[in-house]
């Protein structure tokens, strides 16, 4: 599956229904038909909609089954609210979904729709919200309070 990279602000029509930008729908691949996972942005007090593909979560649930004794209570609970409040969206034939009442109003989103690539995943922000939360991102990184590390994948071998 390839990365969803890139913002891009959409129209949100009466009925809740947004078009998702054509280079994400491309990233789902094969999933497409499948559909995509939302569900409010629990990491950031629910002022986003994160969404996954299906497949993601099927790798939580595998991981929590395979590795129930390694999970702590709260990460068993952020899962359990996570499966609690995912809706599963299908695309209609113009690559559009239909966004839930509540996660509209969770997140803010009225008339516009701001989509944002994060890698294997991506957010929906109203872009009122969206623009301080990144200019605050922006000036960590200025300031030095944040930077980024690439560590070496499992899968690479030496």
């Amino acid at each position: 599956m390839a990365l969803f990279i890139s913002e891009q602000t959409n129209k949100v029509d009466k009925k809740g229904r947004v078009s998702v930008p054509a280079q994400f729908r491309s990233a789902l691949g094969e999933a497409l038909p499948f559909g995509i996972a939302a569900f409010p942005s629990f990491s950031l007090q629910k002022q986003a909609i994160d969404v996954w593909p299906l497949s993601r979560l099927e790798q939580l649930q595998n991981s929590l089954d395979a590795n129930s004794d390694s999970f702590t209570a709260g990460q068993k609970n952020l899962a359990q609210l996570i499966f609690a409040d995912a809706r599963q969206l299908s695309f209609d034939d113009n690559g559009r979904v239909l966004l839930p009442l509540l996660l509209l109003e969770t997140a803010g989103i009225k008339e516009e729709a701001l989509f944002v690539g994060q890698g294997r995943t991506f957010q929906i922000w109203s872009p009122d919200r969206y623009t301080p939360y990144k200019a605050g991102i922006e000036s960590q990184v200025s300031d030095g309070e944040k930077s980024l590390s690439i560590f070496p994948s499992a899968e690479v071998h030496g």
